[in-house]
């Protein structure tokens, strides 16, 4: 297929640096803060075990096929591979040899990586589960989450589940950029200071408003989420995501 030029700086800010990185351990830094492949391996286990699959229905769920939206250096396919018989991740960087040599250096060869576009090439009722962390907020407009949901509901199977974490709209998310909260249900910073900073907050009635018109059913919804998992949420210990599960109504 013939690549098609990227549309923003946002995205061109996720696309290309982390082909230059020339370690293992600063790629997967890039994406996801750790200090080794072990910690990254246990961190991303760790938010597998305690973030996303943290549902009852999950041990109900069929383990064949799993979907992950902004899988950066793998360290989630990595977790999820050990459950479902084919992960598949979608992303947008250049360094997908990377994240494939990090796989692979984890005996892990269930994996199936695509481009964005690519995601129209999985098939209908496919994916039993659907997930995606610390991704939707790097987004350059609600156009995209649009996309991605479409995109979901068309390959999720009939018994399958989604569980998404976006970046909230709230008055402690907007203050890097503005004193107010922004008068739409949504807020695009078009101009991060730093390439990796958030660009893309939500309100949780806009989310789950825009899953119910998709035809989703909102399962379980969380404004207040620690930032750190293992201490409880507190002020000091809040982070800047919402989260929603959901399934096809």
């Amino acid at each position: 297929m013939v690549r098609q030029p990227l549309k923003s700086k946002i995205e061109r800010s996720w696309a290309v640096p982390p082909k230059d990185l020339e370690s293992t351990v600063d790629f997967l830094n890039w994406f996801d803060k750790t200090s080794s492949i072990e910690d990254s391996i246990q961190k991303g286990q760790s938010d597998w075990e305690g973030r996303l699959t943290n549902f009852s229905d999950f041990k109900d769920i069929d383990k064949n096929t799993c979907l992950e939206i902004g899988f950066g250096g793998g360290r989630l396919l990595a977790a999820a591979s050990k459950y479902f018989d084919s992960v598949i991740g979608i992303d947008i960087h250049e360094a997908f040899d990377k994240t494939e040599n990090f796989l692979k250096s984890q005996n892990i060869n269930n994996y199936d990586l695509m481009r964005r576009r690519d995601i129209e090439d999985i098939k209908d009722k496919s994916v039993d589960f659907v997930y995606s962390f610390i991704v939707f907020q790097h987004f350059d407009s609600f156009e995209e989450i649009d996309f991605y949901l479409k995109q979901i509901k068309r390959v999720l199977a009939p018994k399958g589940y989604v569980h998404i974490f976006w970046g909230k709209l709230n008055a402690t998310a907007m203050l890097p950029f503005s004193p107010r909260l922004p008068s739409s249900r949504y807020f695009l910073n078009p101009q991060p200071a730093d390439g990796r900073d958030s660009t893309l907050f939500v309100g949780s009635e806009l989310f789950c408003e825009h899953l119910t018109n998709l035809g989703f059913t909102v399962v379980e919804h969380e404004d207040k989420l620690p930032k750190r998992i293992n201490e409880a949420l507190s002020p000091t210990n809040e982070s800047s995501q919402a989260r929603a599960l959901f399934k096809i109504s």
